[in-house]
């Protein structure tokens, strides 16, 4: 193994954190002693579900695997040919030679030679993507920011109110800059901000913000970029920084989060979301306020029946 391959740790400043670089992701991923926050958005759905995570784990779909293999690209290039197994051509479950090309890639990922062109041409626009400091900031290409930080930088940390042991895995720790790398099927402020706020990026930001502050011992968080890439060509590329609200509301997901976990670990009793109540309408569901009800409706129609009998027996024979 290469020297620079041992996985190396540093002490941190406050509450127990260290960070490690060079940690296998296997590795990371696996280690269940901390909590992370992929483990975590599931207590935000209920206790239940964060426990069922463990039983049925989420199977990656296509678009994950293309955001697997630009990460790869862009954070890890040298792990490329371990992790994957490139087939000559257009893959096809079908085809023999491809089934063959599978049966001795035990392990590995299969991508073609077209998914391994498609995702360069994205790597390519994220690196040469401008990343700004300030509004009037002409900004540098992401690149240089890359050669300047720690890629997949793990930190670990007692979180200083339940004391539970958390883990982070930062994309790029920059001594000036915070970066997570994400790929999306659109890139535009708006639809993209309606998606990382359903899976809870806002609490990664806090999360990763709060591990990273308590590693250096400062009180002000650096700045929380995310760099994202369109899935399909065009291959758009965004800058977003998290602003003050999206922290905080982050923050907010984060202690309900944990809390919920610290206190259901305390008497191991783990609910699921099944509730027990009365339907009201709140004032803006009602959406047909001046249609009679089934009530009204069951009246009227009686009293209608009611009327022609009386009618009928007071016209003459």
């Amino acid at each position: 193994m290469n020297i620079t391959n041992i996985p190396r740790t540093t002490q941190g400043v406050l509450a127990g954190s260290r960070k490690i670089v060079e940690l296998p992701a296997e590795d990371y991923h696996a280690d269940l002693s901390a909590q992370s926050c992929s483990l975590l958005k599931a207590m935000l759905v209920s206790p239940a579900h964060y426990q069922a995570q463990f039983l049925k784990p989420r199977a990656p779909t296509e678009a994950m695997d293309f955001g697997t293999l630009v990460h790869t690209l862009v954070l890890e290039p040298h792990r490329l040919a371990l992790d994957y197994a490139v087939y000559p051509g257009k893959k096809d479950g079908r085809d023999s030679d491809y089934k063959e090309f599978a049966r001795v890639h035990p392990g590995q990922g299969l991508i073609d030679e077209v998914q391994l062109h498609e995702a360069r041409t994205l790597v390519e626009r994220l690196l040469h993507r401008p990343v700004r400091r300030a509004p009037n900031d002409p900004g540098r290409p992401f690149g240089e920011y890359l050669a300047e930080g720690e890629r997949e930088a793990s930190i670990y940390f007692n979180d200083p109110i339940t004391g539970v042991t958390c883990r982070v895995r930062v994309d790029l720790l920059h001594p000036e800059v915070i970066f997570d790398l994400k790929t999306a099927n659109v890139v535009a402020r708006d639809p993209w901000l309606r998606q990382a706020l359903q899976l809870h990026y806002d609490m990664q930001t806090y999360m990763y913000s709060l591990a990273v502050c308590l590693f250096n011992g400062q009180q002000a968080p650096l700045p929380f970029k995310f760099l994202v890439g369109e899935s399909a060509r065009p291959y758009s590329t965004s800058v977003y920084t998290a602003g003050e609200s999206f922290m905080k509301e982050g923050a907010a997901k984060y202690a309900r989060a944990l809390g919920a976990y610290a206190a259901c670990g305390q008497v191991q009793h783990w609910p699921d979301q099944g509730e027990d109540d009365t339907l009201e309408l709140d004032p803006w569901m009602v959406k047909a306020a001046a249609t009679p009800g089934w009530q009204d409706m069951l009246a009227a129609n009686v009293s209608a029946q009611e009327l022609a009998r009386e009618s009928a027996s007071a016209s003459p024979a």
